[in-house]
């Protein structure tokens, strides 16, 4: 059983309970460890909260959650990664589309590629279990999968090619289209 949590702001109260200073709590009637026997904390950036590594510890140390993992873009995550080792954090899922810089850039509209990058090797060098998720879109350029898919060549990770789903953000109420039903 599989539990899988987003980190986000909006849930931070609401959810584990170990009662620590950051105030979040897991409800007291859940006994995680024993209900779930792997859970993944998700929501772009996990290190962007404060707490998060706090929260972490916690899962492993006191409610002895043996299969941790997080997925992150992998922005803040470097600097977290001696401490998920001591915590042996079970895998990290790093979200990239591209391993070059320009298109890192044009992709993410951001220029964070070398912390995403030392996120990426470090995690490797602490021979902490990875899979890289890439988003692939009509957009994609076959030269962004092939230098992806070559670092399997070379490192022991794994690489997923996630294909692209619109998502409407909750406007439009009705998923499928009633002629697609047909």
């Amino acid at each position: 059983t599989m539990f899988h949590k987003r980190n986000t702001e909006k849930c931070r109260g609401r959810w584990a309970g170990y009662g620590n200073k950051t105030g979040v709590k897991i409800p007291c009637k859940w006994n995680v460890a024993s209900t779930f026997n792997k859970v993944r904390i998700t929501g772009g950036e996990p290190f962007a909260r404060k707490w998060c590594l706090e929260f972490l510890e916690n899962l492993k140390t006191n409610v002895n959650v043996e299969n941790l993992f997080i997925t992150t873009n992998g922005v803040e995550t470097a600097h977290y990664l001696d401490r998920l080792c001591d915590i042996r954090i079970s895998g990290i899922n790093l979200s990239i589309d591209s391993l070059e810089r320009s298109r890192f850039h044009a992709i993410t509209g951001k220029d964070r590629f070398n912390e995403v990058l030392n996120t990426l090797y470090g995690t490797l060098e602490r021979n902490i279990p990875l899979k890289i998720n890439s988003v692939v879109t009509s957009k994609t350029l076959d030269e962004d999968l092939v230098h992806l898919a070559n670092l399997t060549k070379t490192y022991s990770l794994q690489v997923r090619f996630i294909e692209y789903m619109p998502f409407s953000g909750g406007r439009n109420k009705s998923l499928f289209k009633k002629e697609s039903l047909n």
